[in-house]
C-alpha cells in the first residue's frame, strides 16, 4: 500500500483578520455523507505541495476545476500548485487521507496543468479578483477504468434556464427549493477536522442581483447558499474546484438524470465565521458553461458530441438518502511508492481550501 505522510498544519493558515476578504475557502457544511455511485463525476486533487481540491470529470482522462487549485498568484509571482506526477482520486466516497497518511496505491497522476491566463487574483493584491478561475487537468489514465462517469457541463441555454429558476425559487430568508448541489472532501465548516467521507449538500441557486458577496457575479460566476432560512449550509475549505451540479428538469428521465455541471467552486466567506454567525456572504462558484469554448480550445473535446453518461442515482431526490452505504472492493492503479510530503499543507495555501475553521 503506497501512502505520503501529511503534516496537518495548514488547518489555521487562514487567519479570522482575512475573514471580511473574499479570501478562497472550502469543506461542506451541514450537508450530507455521499454513498458509493450518487456522484460518480466527483475527484479529489492533492498535490504534493500540500494543496487539497475537488474537481469534475468531463471526459475519460479530463477534469475541471478551479484556476486557483493550479497556480497561486504572489506579488506578482505565479507559482505552479498543482503539477504533472501529482494525484487526482476518483470512484471512492471514502477519502484517501487517513490518521495524516496519504494513501496513493489507487491514484491517478496528473498529466498536464492548464489555468486560464486571466486568472489573477492574489491575496496580496487588493485590486485582483476571482474572476476566470478555472482550469482543466489531463490524467494519465483512464478516469473511467476507476469508476468515475463524466458530467455534462450545461449549454449557454441551460445557464439561462437554470438562472430563471433561481429567480422563479429564492426568497431570500426563507426556505427556497434546493436547486444546487455541491461536493467535497474538504474541512468540516461544524468540525475542526477534513471529511473522511465525501459530503454533499443542497442549496439554493441566487439570483445575481441578490448575491451578497465583494465580488462580481455576472458570467463569471454562480452564487449560491444554504436553501434552509435557519440552517447555514455551504461548502468550505478544501472543497476548492469542486462541481456545482443543477438539474435539467426537461431531461431528468434521461440515464444521466439532466445532471449539469454549472459551476466549480470559488470562493466565499470562512466557514467559521459564517457558522457562527459572524458573517453572512454568499458562495461564488466559477459559472462554467460560460468557459464552453475555452474548455473545448484548451482539452481539444466536442462538449456537445460527448456521450452522456449513465447515473445509478439522481442526488436531488431523496431516496438516496435511504440506501445502505457500501464502499468499492479496491484495486491499484496508481504508481511509484511512499513519499514523505514535507510541507504539505492539506487544505491549501490561499485556495478555496474553502471555509477557515
Amino acid at each position: 500500500m503506497k501512502k505520503m505522510k501529511f503534516l496537518m498544519t495548514a488547518l489555521c493558515i487562514l487567519s479570522a483578520a482575512q475573514s471580511y476578504a473574499s479570501t478562497p475557502q472550502a469543506k461542506v457544511m451541514n450537508g450530507d455523507t455521499a454513498i458509493q455511485d450518487l456522484l460518480p463525476w466527483q475527484v479529489m486533487l492533492v498535490s504534493s505541495q500540500g494543496s487539497l481540491c475537488g474537481g469534475s470529470i468531463i471526459s475519460d482522462h479530463w477534469i475541471v476545476t478551479a484556476a486557483h487549485c493550479a497556480v497561486k498568484n504572489d506579488s506578482g509571482t505565479s507559482t505552479a500548485v498543482l503539477n504533472k506526477g501529482d494525484y487526482v482520486f476518483v470512484g471512492q466516497t471514502k477519502s484517501p487521507i487517513s490518521n495524516g497518511i496519504l494513501d496513493i496505491s489507487n491514484a491517478i497522476s496528473v498529466e498536464e496543468v492548464i489555468y486560464h491566463s486571466n486568472f489573477k487574483y492574489d491575496e496580496n493584491d487588493s485590486s485582483t479578483n476571482f474572476n476566470d478561475d478555472i482550469a482543466v487537468v489531463r490524467v494519465k489514465n483512464s478516469l473511467f477504468a476507476q469508476g468515475g462517469k463524466a458530467i455534462s457541463i450545461a449549454t449557454a441555454k441551460e445557464q439561462s434556464d437554470a438562472d430563471k429558476s433561481f429567480e422563479q425559487y429564492y426568497v431570500k430568508n426563507q426556505d427556497s427549493k434546493a436547486t444546487l448541489i455541491a461536493s467535497g472532501w474538504g474541512h468540516l465548516g461544524t468540525q475542526n477536522k477534513i471529511a473522511d467521507e465525501l459530503q454533499v449538500v443542497e442549496l439554493a441557486g441566487i439570483p445575481d442581483n441578490q448575491c451578497n458577496t465583494y465580488s462580481q457575479t455576472g458570467n463569471f460566476f454562480v452564487c449560491a447558499d444554504s436553501n434552509k432560512a435557519n440552517v447555514k449550509k455551504d461548502v468550505c475549505r478544501g472543497d476548492s474546484g469542486g462541481p456545482l451540479v443543477w438539474q435539467n428538469p426537461a431531461n431528468s428521465a434521461d440515464t444521466d438524470k439532466g445532471l449539469r455541471l454549472i459551476g466549480a467552486t470559488s470562493n466565499g466567506a470562512l466557514c467559521s465565521l459564517k457558522n457562527k454567525g459572524i458573517v453572512d456572504n454568499n458562495g461564488l462558484y466559477t459559472q462554467v458553461p460560460y468557459y464552453r469554448t475555452w474548455i473545448e480550445g484548451k482539452t481539444g473535446l466536442s462538449l456537445s458530441s460527448l456521450p452522456k453518461a449513465s447515473y445509478k442515482y439522481d442526488p436531488f431526490n431523496p431516496h438516496w438518502k435511504t440506501v445502505k452505504p457500501k464502499q468499492p472492493t479496491s484495486g491499484s492503479n496508481g504508481g511509484g511508492g511512499t513519499m514523505p510530503l514535507s510541507g504539505l499543507l492539506v487544505l491549501g495555501l490561499f485556495g478555496w481550501l474553502r471555509r477557515n475553521k
